[in-house]
């Protein structure tokens, strides 16, 4: 600032810069454990980027299917839908992390993430 305001040459190096931090030999109050936010992060992310009826979908899937294993054909009888929604449906839920594919199951079967 001092070379702008005042027309100084003082030089600007980076290791000139440097802000030391004065603690007075405390630590400073880092928890040992990280904070749990990934469900809540997920529901924020979620309600923002879902229409009502999106979010009602997942809401019966999820009360469903919450300890098992489904597929588009369960999406399909389960909501009343075709396949073409329900596959759309399938692939917002992968994007978002809700869902994951389950291997060894065969092709498009998926389960809810905890």
């Amino acid at each position: 600032m001092e070379n702008l305001l005042f027309e100084k040459k003082n030089a600007l190096k980076n290791r000139a810069l440097h802000i030391k931090q004065d603690i007075a030999g405390q630590k400073q109050d880092i928890e040992n454990s990280k904070q749990d936010i990934e469900s809540s992060k997920q529901d924020i992310v979620m309600m923002a980027s879902f229409t009502a009826k999106t979010r009602h979908h997942i809401t019966i899937l999820r009360e469903k299917y919450t300890d098992s294993i489904f597929g588009r054909t369960e999406v399909i009888e389960t909501l009343k839908i075709t396949a073409s929604p329900a596959s759309e449906l399938i692939k917002k839920m992968l994007k978002f992390d809700i869902i994951e594919p389950v291997k060894g199951r065969g092709k498009g079967k998926y389960k809810f993430i905890h």
